[in-house]
């Protein structure tokens, strides 16, 4: 937090008062190294911050490692490789973040802008996965009758909201995403180039697929499209409808 220093402070009075070391105060203030704080001058408290929260991955689910065409050692890799190790950089980051230079944020580069531009990417690359992971592992076919109405209401045919959702998973570069966007208050299907890239902001996902290389990679290559016939082929529809029902879409 920032701290407004006070005539007579001192770097050691100042961390002496809050009965922590010099050497952090320095860390998050290089500003100062060679000199004294000044009276008036803003300095950054790291250890004020809030202690962030540990975040921890979701359980695999044992119904992933039975997939119709998506084969285990295809889950748990993506899975307990780049699923969870978003999870641990998130952590990571947060931690770092506690004693980062904010007085030298910079948007060209700077320790800051790197950290939070970070932050961004790996905890979208978290929500995403999660979201992913948890509407697979069904039988596929349809979704129940009310997601169904409401994907005939938008797209005017179930069909041609599959037939726009698969053009969207060969088209994008990260994700394919059904969202009901609170500023129309419509479903869309919305395409991402990445976990940071083409996320639109008011929206709640309803169904999501992964399109990066490695959610398939080791089962079809450089050939997405089957992975995305397999992908349909197990999507649990529930979980879909458990979502819409949620956002009190009618």
């Amino acid at each position: 937090m920032p701290y407004n220093v006070k005539s007579g402070d001192t770097v050691a009075s100042i961390a002496q008062k809050y009965g922590q070391g010099e050497e952090a105060l320095l860390a998050a203030n290089p500003q100062l190294e060679g000199r004294e704080a000044e009276a008036g001058e803003v300095v950054w408290l790291p250890w004020e911050q809030e202690v962030p929260r540990e975040i921890r991955p979701i359980p695999l689910d044992p119904r992933l490692l039975r997939l119709d065409g998506i084969s285990a050692e295809q889950i748990r890799q993506h899975f307990e490789i780049l699923y969870v190790g978003y999870v641990n950089k998130v952590n990571e980051i947060r931690q770092q973040l506690r004693t980062a230079n904010r007085q030298a944020a910079n948007p060209t580069y700077s320790e800051f802008r790197g950290l939070k531009k970070g932050e961004t990417y790996a905890m979208d690359g978290v929500k995403l996965h999660e979201y992913y992971f948890n509407n697979l592992g069904g039988s596929g076919g349809r979704p129940g009758p009310r997601l169904l109405r409401a994907l005939e209401r938008f797209f005017g045919s179930y069909q041609r909201w599959e037939e726009d959702f698969r053009a969207v998973g060969l088209a994008a570069r990260g994700w394919a995403v059904l969202s009901l966007d609170d500023r129309d208050q419509a479903l869309h299907n919305y395409l991402l180039d990445s976990h940071d890239h083409g996320v639109v902001v008011m929206t709640k996902p309803i169904l999501v697929l992964d399109v990066y290389e490695h959610a398939y990679f080791l089962d079809y290559g450089a050939h997405r499209a089957p992975y995305i016939e397999a992908f349909f082929r197990n999507i649990r529809w529930e979980v879909a409808e458990r979502r819409w029902a949620k956002v009190g879409a009618a």
